[in-house]
């Protein structure tokens, strides 16, 4: 490597023959990560229309790591908070918000993201309709 000193500031140039193995490694790297977040994932189940979920307590303290939009409700299986709300048997409105900016006058859709935690779920084989029990109320979800 050499330097050029014709300004105040030193440039550092790199050779050509020493790139081409810098942006290889970068390049392998780069394959190893996106191969071991892949094989990663494939240990998790995302609950679907045929599983049955039993009951189980979501508190967000269940032990079984976390992850951005989902819930875990029992050891590698996750239900995606983007499912969204579709009724309840009561006047249910203890959401954590909603959205900070919109765009239009439609009223905002909550999603299961939107419910504060804790609350108890489950689900029947064959079904796209996750149940939730909070505060007394049965919400409905279609799963998404």
């Amino acid at each position: 490597m050499t330097t050029n000193n014709h300004s105040h500031n030193k440039i550092i140039i790199v050779p050509k023959k020493v790139i081409v193995p810098i942006i290889a490694i970068a390049f392998l790297m780069f394959i190893t990560l996106i191969y071991l977040d892949t094989k990663e994932a494939r240990n998790y189940k995302k609950a679907d229309y045929k599983m049955k979920i039993e009951k189980a307590l979501i508190t967000g303290k269940e032990g079984y790591g976390s992850g951005r939009g989902v819930v875990f409700y029992k050891e590698n299986h996750f239900i995606s908070t983007s499912s969204k709300y579709i009724s309840s048997n009561c006047n249910f409105d203890d959401w954590k918000g909603g959205p900070l900016l919109k765009f239009n006058s439609e009223p905002y859709k909550y999603r299961l993201f939107d419910l504060r935690l804790p609350y108890s779920v489950f689900k029947k084989a064959n079904n796209d309709t996750l149940i939730v029990e909070k505060d007394s109320c049965t919400l409905k979800f279609k799963l998404d």
